[in-house]
């Protein structure tokens, strides 16, 4: 699944390796983090599970982005 999302958002695996920083692995990150979370259901502890990050990495991620798009944190 997470190759999938990530290759229509022409986003790479690579881009998601541990210490990866630039614009491509951000975006890498907030499509994959996005997706697990709101089209999978999974809980922040599971993907940062997933991707080797601490659940308030990912929930850190997460209440920025929406801060940012006007959305609540919630």
């Amino acid at each position: 699944f997470l190759d999938a999302v990530l290759s229509e958002s022409n986003c790479t695996r690579e881009a998601l390796a541990s210490g990866a920083r630039g614009a491509q692995a951000r975006r890498a990150r907030r499509v994959a983090i996005e997706a697990l979370t709101d089209r999978i259901g999974l809980s922040a502890a599971e993907v940062g599970k997933v991707l080797g990050m601490t659940r308030d990495a990912v929930l850190q991620r997460l209440s920025c982005w929406r801060r940012a798009d006007g959305e609540s944190a919630g």
